[in-house]
């Protein structure tokens, strides 16, 4: 079973390795066509507001350097802020290892202590590698990361998690909803992320291997829905009295 994730654009640079690290040649040469843009053409190709060129540009010169951060550690977005990692046992950081994976532009499908520098990508930027989007550049190799007909838990955005070819798996979604007026609606993006990543590091800590384990998932009031589940899709509904 492989639990798939999107990267964050917020991230922690306080946990720094020195090891040395090798870039896969299709990740080297987005790196390489990145460092080819002066300032206007770099902002342009990522999308960049003014204050963000020079962070960007920082980054961009540390991968001539040799500090690294793990995956799990360096995103340090609304879903990766649940994960528990001072509390792992051994059992479980393998776990973590072995079944999580990160979709990234950059990077494609990385493990969770992948040791990577950080950077500025998404599939939405306008950067062309040898006359392609990165989403044609990177198709069909997100695949190879996985094995035909295994689990894979998608809480993953759309963006990334359509990198995968659904039918190739046996592919799960999950939804958390809420009632509001009277109506069952998907619950705010920044609920979801939030709920994604309470589910992985449950997950995490359970060693889950069954589609039968995720169904025992309970957070804030959210808990597995049958009545509006159905094959391939488990949906997990708040209980009003937990709404606010």
């Amino acid at each position: 079973m492989k639990i798939i994730l999107s990267p964050a654009k917020e991230q922690d640079l306080s946990h720094p390795l020195t090891e040395e690290w090798d870039l896969s040649a299709k990740s080297q040469q987005i790196v390489d066509q990145v460092k080819s843009l002066e300032g206007g053409e770099l902002q342009k190709a990522l999308k960049l507001s003014d204050k963000q060129v020079g962070p960007v540009q920082e980054m961009i010169a540390a991968f001539d350097q040799k500090t690294t951060y793990p995956a799990i550690q360096l995103y340090h977005g609304l879903a990766f802020r649940q994960f528990d990692l001072e509390n792992l046992t051994a059992s479980q950081e393998d776990y973590l290892a072995d079944h999580v994976v990160v979709l990234s532009a950059l990077y494609g499908p990385i493990s969770a202590f992948t040791p990577i520098k950080a950077y500025r990508l998404d599939f939405t930027m306008p950067l062309r590698i040898d006359g392609q989007s990165l989403r044609q550049y990177w198709k069909g190799s997100f695949d190879q990361a996985f094995q035909p007909g295994e689990v894979v838990v998608n809480l993953a955005s759309q963006e990334y998690a359509s990198m995968l070819q659904v039918d190739r798996y046996d592919w799960l979604e999950v939804e958390f909803c809420q009632y509001r007026q009277g109506k069952l609606k998907k619950a705010p993006s920044a609920t979801a992320k939030k709920l994604r990543g309470k589910m992985a590091n449950a997950l995490v800590h359970d060693q889950a291997e069954s589609i039968e384990a995720l169904k025992t998932f309970q957070a804030e009031g959210f808990t597995y829905a049958p009545s509006a589940s159905k094959e391939g899709l488990l949906v997990f509904i708040q209980d009003e009295e937990d709404q606010t």
